[in-house]
């Protein structure tokens, strides 16, 4: 949930702070809906004035979106393709789109052949050809796309795996110890590997990766960030921070002084001329932001002095200069960060903070979350900063927190779209299951759905952190005219399919996947009687209040279409009903809320 609780955050509106307030854009997100460590994940055009989004999302699917400006709406959810990674953070979707509008789309790979889906029709993200893997180019991990003289160009971190789960590596491409780039000339038909553009064979220590977190195009040149990932248990030690360009017409890799290494980067040269931007340790992943005559890099890493972790700032002035940004630590080696330049000119790091005031450098979740800042640098050196989203641990469980964990700008996004933020609720292990609500950074307005009003906070609100201000629970425009519900009740489990509302009316339609049904098991939280009543048409009507999401059969397999289902009651001492269901009442021809089962049937 959006907070500026933190007072020593300066929420001033300033000449260098573009963002406002989030908004809700979907919480139909699997886990790492968004992530940091893929190609962008939303792109505007300026020719339709549309936002571009691609997420995962349910069950662990490739979703897309739009957003329209000049209407100011966000369209439905369009399904790209199924689930090929099953409880994997590394099939999010990366997305560049063409000069004829087609949508590129590159997902699901982890030390295997990237899966890959284009739009059947330029700038329509209603129906998609499905093109399956790129078994033509090697395997890797971590695509990310863009699009230069219409040909689409792809960088990711090369090798493949073992059945034992582990990954190949070597002193032979490609193995994970490069990063290469592939292109195609005819539109996604076909694909040329034209790498590698990175080496790190010759570190000192065996099996250490080339991990590439950043590419962008500017006037012709392919800007790569990346840092290396040492010896091989890769997620504990991360080390320096590098940057440089790729020339398509040369085929070489150079600094920005200008500096050729040929046609890939060494890890012998990794030391010579101005690739290296930053010297240390536990550096987080590397993004960067590209004026038109600056360069900026974002990144995180264990301060020298302090031994927290700090996010730092270096900019290209004939040489990497490198500031700390002020008041911005991290405490986990995978936090998140991203960059962007504001319409105004301004350097903007979207960063993911915590103040723990140590550095976590095990491996686990529990870490992965914190706060969604976005400082600002002006034209006089000064930082301005902004909360947008506030880590939150759950009372009396210290180890499970929510907060945002992931950030994505947009590509050629504007001040009023300018990011994703993934906002994660840890409510199992399971990626699949959708727990992430996704925000729209920037200054958007979307309708709301629902303004909901609960008039006595209760358990499960609580957790959502409404207590403060319960008034609003949902946010967000619906498909096909419809209002859409996109948040409620918190198990996660609502996000999978949602309800439809029909607002003069007040009455509730059930949405699945990709159509209306009536066919879906609903439980009910709440100390209230009468929250809905379901009938059997599919309609529904809505009661004083509540909050509704479905229920998952596990020997099903998946989210089924039941009718029978249950109640389950906050932990409310005003609430002396027992647990439940509801059921069809055949008399009444509808469905009603009952505290004893027994007097009710099932439908035949």
């Amino acid at each position: 949930m959006p907070s500026n609780r933190d007072k020593h955050i300066d929420t001033s509106r300033t000449a260098g702070t573009a963002v406002g307030d989030p908004v809700l854009f979907t919480n139909r997100g699997a886990r790492h809906a968004v992530t940091g460590n893929h190609g962008k994940q939303a792109e505007y055009v300026e020719s339709e004035d549309t936002t571009f989004v691609v997420i995962r999302g349910d069950l662990g699917q490739q979703y897309a979106l739009t957003y329209d400006h000049k209407a100011r709406e966000r369209s439905p959810h369009y399904r790209i393709d199924a689930d090929h990674m099953a409880d994997d953070r590394h099939a999010s979707p990366a997305l560049a789109i063409d000069d004829d509008g087609i949508i590129h789309v590159f997902y699901s790979s982890h030390n295997s052949y990237h899966y890959y889906a284009r739009s059947e029709n330029p700038y329509d993200v209603t129906s998609w050809e499905r093109r399956g893997q790129m078994t033509d180019v090697p395997e890797g991990t971590y695509p990310i796309p863009l699009v230069y003289d219409n040909d689409v160009y792809v960088l990711y971190r090369t090798g493949g795996g073992y059945a034992d789960g582990s990954s190949s590596h070597g002193d032979t491409y490609p193995v994970h110890e490069f990063a290469t780039i592939v292109r195609s000339t005819d539109g996604g038909d076909t694909w040329q590997d034209i790498g590698p553009v990175l080496d790190v064979t010759e570190h000192s220590e065996q099996d250490s990766d080339a991990y590439i977190t950043d590419f962008d195009e500017r006037d012709g040149k392919f800007h790569i960030s990346w840092f290396v990932a040492n010896g091989d248990n890769h997620d504990d030690y991360h080390s320096d921070a590098y940057h440089a360009y790729y020339d398509p017409e040369m085929g070489e890799m150079y600094d920005l002084a200008g500096n050729s290494y040929g046609d890939t980067v060494a890890w012998s040269q990794h030391d010579e001329g101005n690739v290296k931007v930053y010297d240390g340790e536990y550096v987080t992943p590397v993004k960067h932001a590209l004026g038109e005559d600056q360069t900026h890099v974002v990144f995180g890493a264990e301060h020298p002095d302090r031994g927290d972790g700090q996010y730092f700032l270096a900019t290209w002035n004939d040489g990497w200069d490198l500031e700390e940004i002020p008041g911005a630590t991290h405490n986990y080696k995978w936090k998140k960060c991203d960059a962007r330049i504001s319409d105004d000119g301004y350097v903007e790091a979207h960063l993911i903070t915590d103040d723990d005031g140590v550095l976590h450098l095990e491996n686990g979740r529990r870490h992965s979350v914190g706060n969604y800042d976005v400082f600002v640098k002006d034209d006089d050196g000064e930082w301005t900063s902004r909360r947008l989203v506030e880590r939150y641990y759950h009372e009396g469980v210290s180890i499970v927190r929510e907060g945002a964990e992931n950030i994505a700008v947009v590509r050629n996004g504007l001040d009023e779209f300018a990011a994703l933020g993934a906002e994660y609720t840890p409510m199992d292990d399971s990626r699949q299951r959708p727990m992430a609500r996704v925000w729209a950074v920037g200054d958007i307005d979307i309708s709301p759905a629902l303004q909901y009003m609960n008039d006595q906070p209760k358990t499960v609100a609580q957790r959502h952190r409404f207590s403060e201000n319960p008034a609003q629970f949902n946010h967000g425009t619906g498909d096909d005219g419809w209002l859409q519900l996109l948040e409620f009740a918190g198990a996660g489990y609502s996000s999978m399919f949602g309800l439809g509302i029909n607002a003069p009316e007040r009455t509730l339609h059930l949405l699945g996947h990709e159509e209306w049904t009536d066919r879906v098991s609903l439980s009910v939280r709440n100390a209230a009687e009468n929250v809905l009543e379901a009938r059997s048409d599919g309609t529904a009507h809505l009661g004083n209040n509540g909050l509704v999401y479905p229920q998952k059969d596990i020997a099903e397999g998946g989210y089924v279409g039941v009718h029978d289902g249950e109640i389950v009651q906050n932990d409310d001492n005003q609430n002396d009903n027992p647990e439940g269901l509801w059921r069809w009442d055949a008399a009444g021809a509808q469905w009603k809320l009952e505290r004893d089962p027994t007097t009710t049937v099932s439908p035949e």
